[in-house]
């Protein structure tokens, strides 16, 4: 299955808008939560597919990036705990 990095702007936090289940979603998926604002996860589908998943879940101001991460491709250090395990448990080279 891919995997995806997934990173957002939530840009008006303290607003009506409730996030809780964007973190939910991504919670039940999986995902590894690298830095705030910023989640790996494994889903099957697509590109679009995954950047619509997750649109839903933000308010019409924030920003949201998705890209697909493939193993020996990408560098990253001081991540969350847990991060390195994630990473090797879904994303090993070759």
């Amino acid at each position: 299955m891919p995997v995806y990095l997934v990173s957002y702007d939530i840009l008006n936090e303290g607003g009506s808008h409730d996030y809780e289940a964007l973190w939910r979603d991504l919670k039940l998926s999986g995902a590894q939560s690298v830095q705030d604002g910023l989640w790996m996860v494994e889903l099957d589908g697509d590109l679009p597919c995954v950047e619509s998943r997750f649109a839903g879940f933000l308010d019409r101001g924030d920003r949201l990036f998705v890209t697909r991460l493939k193993a020996g491709e990408f560098l990253q250090s001081q991540s969350r705990s847990g991060t390195d395990a994630w990473i090797a448990a879904h994303l090993a080279d070759g």
